[in-house]
Parts: C-alpha cells; sequence; structure tokens
C-alpha cells in the first residue's frame, strides 16, 4: 500500500486488516511507476534552465520545449499506459472481493491509450507520406 492519505486512514487500514487483505508497501507517488511524472521532471528542469522571469516567459518556455520533445517519448508513454491500466484492470478483477470502481476507471484509461495510440498512428503515418512526396 502507498503512504498517500486516502489509502491510510484509520478506517481504511482497519477494514484492510479486518478483512484480511494482504497489502503490499508501495512508494507514494513513485516517479518511476508513473511514466507522466517523468515527462512532467524533465519538462520542468528544461523550463527552469532557461529561467523565465515572467508568466509570459514561463508559457512561451513551456510550448517551446514541449515542442522540442521527440514523438518517440509520447509512443513510450502511450505504450506503458496502455499495459499499465490493461494490468490493473486484471488486478481489480482477480482481487476479492472484485474492486469494480477500480476496474472502471482503468477500463476508461485503457480506451483513451487507445485513442491516443490511434491518433500517433494516424500521426506516425502522415509524416511518413509527407516525406515520401
Amino acid at each position: 500500500m502507498d503512504s498517500d492519505p486516502k489509502h491510510t486512514a484509520k478506517r481504511v487500514t482497519k477494514w484492510l486488516k479486518d478483512s484480511k487483505v494482504n497489502v503490499l508497501e508501495w512508494p507514494s507517488q513513485s516517479s518511476d511507476l508513473n511514466p507522466f511524472e517523468n515527462l512532467w521532471a524533465k519538462l520542468i528542469r528544461q523550463v527552469r534552465a532557461r529561467q523565465p522571469t515572467n508568466l509570459d516567459q514561463l508559457h512561451q518556455f513551456c510550448q517551446e520545449e514541449w515542442a522540442q520533445f521527440p514523438t518517440k517519448n509520447c509512443e513510450k508513454l502511450v505504450e506503458a499506459l496502455t499495459c499499465y491500466s490493461l494490468l490493473f484492470m486484471r488486478f481489480a478483477y482477480k482481487v476479492q472481493p472484485r474492486n469494480w470502481l477500480l476496474f472502471a476507471c482503468h477500463f476508461t484509461n485503457e480506451g483513451a491509450q487507445l485513442v491516443q495510440g490511434s491518433r500517433l498512428i494516424k500521426y506516425k503515418m502522415s509524416k511518413k507520406a509527407t516525406e515520401q512526396n
């Protein structure tokens, strides 16, 4: 279990113990487990290095740095999050009692990642066609 306050509330902890649920120790919001955390950390480092002095510069630097991110980074995120959602859907189904709320959340996220994946494929195909012409 991670140390997120909603997961360590006395009521939740008591229910887990009373229900004899085995919980794993898990780092709270661990960036190595959340691909977006790594992406945002990289963006923040790059923007900070440019030392914006006002809100307009901050906005401009964020857009410029984001535009320079390789498409490969987004591909990896989409792939990772697609697998992540599938894994947690399976977990939510297998755990007893079944966690249908967790399943529904990751089912929704899986759909969103598949849409993102299809957009990525279309983008790559259009880019390839443009390069060939």
